[in-house]
């Protein structure tokens, strides 16, 4: 009978008798391979990013935030590497929230424009 739609994997391992991680194995064995390898132009079928390209940045980012002042570096440690939240980052700081809100959106404004 006609579905008038794709069949589920379910369906179709059903139908077959099968199981369904099976069913899954065996239609991901029909699919066209990708190959992998360099094609004449010099590149290959999937694109791939330069590996030194997350590196560069990780360098860059890390460059301007040297260029912060302390209790910046602080605000960033506590938000990003420690993951505190900005009540508790104005706690630790003697700070309110909506000041370390504010300052934090400077900061961000500030590594954005030394990056560039």
């Amino acid at each position: 009978t006609a579905l008038d739609r794709e069949p589920t994997l379910g369906e179709i391992a059903e139908k077959a008798g099968a199981d369904p991680c099976e069913t899954a194995i065996l239609l991901s064995a029909c699919l066209p391979t990708v190959s992998l390898t360099l094609e004449e132009s010099g590149e290959t079928d999937i694109p791939v990013p330069p590996t030194d390209e997350g590196l560069t940045q990780r360098l860059d980012l890390r460059r301007a935030i040297e260029q912060l002042d302390e209790r910046d570096r602080t605000i960033l440690t506590l938000r990003y590497e420690q993951g505190l939240t900005q009540t508790k980052v104005a706690s630790a700081l003697g700070m309110t929230q909506v000041q370390v809100s504010r300052r934090e959106k400077q900061i961000l404004l500030k590594l954005r424009g030394l990056m560039n």
